[in-house]
């Protein structure tokens, strides 16, 4: 009994700690993305251009469950936003949604036997397909 406890006291403690690891990555990506995009003279077009958010969030879902991603993608414009204002309140609630249908996808398709790669492609091409005619 004492080892279910304290094995499932060490699941908590790790899918916490993904959790705070990709939402912090997900913030300090697009202010790194940013920051090169101004010291290349793009401007901030190069975070807009490749909207690296997502990606902390993907990789967390397929290292851990959904549940974990769709936590690090609803928290993660939440906080970004608190600190920097990026994105904007217009924006916010959209990338929310989109973050967390990026968690559940992903880690719906962590067990597939796919290429990475290809599940990143699957994803995208699901999301884009049935979020961004609502989104516009």
């Amino acid at each position: 009994m004492q080892k279910a406890i304290n094995k499932n006291i060490n699941l908590v403690i790790k899918n916490s700690l993904s959790i705070c690891i990709a939402v912090f990555s997900a913030i300090a990506l697009p202010q790194l993305f940013h920051a090169f995009g101004l010291y290349t003279g793009m401007g901030d077009k190069f975070g807009q251009m490749f909207l690296p958010m997502y990606l902390p969030v993907l990789i967390l879902a397929f290292k851990s469950n959904s549940l974990s991603g769709v936590i690090a993608g609803i928290l993660s414009p939440i906080i970004s936003f608190s600190l920097s204002g990026m994105p904007t309140a217009a924006m916010m609630p959209f990338i929310i949604v989109e973050l967390a249908a990026f968690g559940i996808f992903a880690g719906l398709l962590a067990n597939k036997e796919l290429n990475i790669f290809l599940k990143i492609v699957r994803i995208l091409l699901k999301l884009k397909t049935y979020y961004c005619p609502l989104k516009y």
